[in-house]
């Protein structure tokens, strides 16, 4: 049988509510990615979907009776400076339903919200390494914090911490002009589709589709392409006025051996 990945075992079995962010030093180990032999998912927290840049700068309308703020406190360009620490946590017989990683993030640039130039940030995602088995196992979708790495980050407070708006919906990479080309053909397409109501919103999807999967997904920071937003992004890079930059992250080559474990499947020999 070929490695396999508990996404293709155990997705499914559980959907894990929103858990405390707080720094809890108890029990944290050093991650160390190198050499993982196996990875995945087993569920996930609770996702709030940002459909549009508003829902994530300010208070929207998300179908309730009015509206509802879930907006982020802080819009960065940011760097991790640290080097990442996890833990498991584990129910009363033992089953992991849950995984804490901590590093700290400083800021290169301030596009919205009350910060400086030069802050770091407690950051938490929600992955860690199980040292018995060599596997990395993640819970909300993002590849990890790799110490050097930078991104455009949407950031919510709570509990001592900072984490991303939406998970995956709040965090972006770096454009470089590849992507801004990807992401300006892909704007003008769906523009093109406006005057087509019946054919919309397929031909909106088969956009998406074409637009994400020419892009190289070991640069997008999510385990699954389909879980980045090129339209939000698109939204992001016009607002914040952000230009193509000559940039690449450090880690690109872990994401990348992390998103092809996470999109093996079992096989039986």
């Amino acid at each position: 049988m070929k490695k396999a990945i508990l996404s293709g075992i155990l997705a499914g079995v559980i959907l894990l509510t929103a858990c405390s962010s707080g720094v809890d030093k108890d029990g944290l180990k050093p991650v160390n990615l190198e050499g993982i032999e196996s990875g995945g998912m087993i569920g996930t927290v609770d996702r709030r979907y940002y459909n549009t840049l508003q829902h994530l700068l300010e208070p929207a309308d998300w179908g309730g009776s009015g509206l509802e703020d879930y907006s982020a406190d802080l819009v960065v360009i940011g760097e991790f400076v640290g080097d990442t620490h996890a833990y498991f946590r584990h129910s009363d017989d033992g089953f992991v339903f849950m995984a804490d990683a901590f590093n700290e993030l400083q800021i290169l640039e301030v596009l919205y919200g009350d910060a400086k130039v030069g802050d770091i940030l407690p950051i938490v995602q929600h992955y860690a390494v199980d040292e018995e088995r060599n596997m990395f196992m993640s819970f909300d979708g993002a590849t990890p914090m790799n110490k050097g790495d930078r991104w455009i980050y949407f950031l919510g407070y709570y509990d001592g911490a900072y984490t991303s708006a939406g998970l995956t919906d709040g965090r972006y990479p770096l454009p470089t002009k590849d992507m801004v080309r990807v992401v300006e053909t892909f704007v003008d397409e769906v523009r093109a589709y406006r005057g087509d109501d019946e054919g919309f919103h397929e031909n909106w999807d088969l956009a998406r589709e074409k637009a994400v999967a020419s892009l190289d997904a070991s640069l997008l920071g999510v385990l699954e392409s389909r879980d980045f937003r090129i339209e939000l992004y698109a939204e992001i890079l016009e607002h914040f006025q952000i230009k193509a930059r000559d940039w690449t992250n450090p880690g690109k080559n872990i994401d990348a051996r992390l998103i092809e474990l996470a999109n093996e499947v079992v096989v039986d020999s």
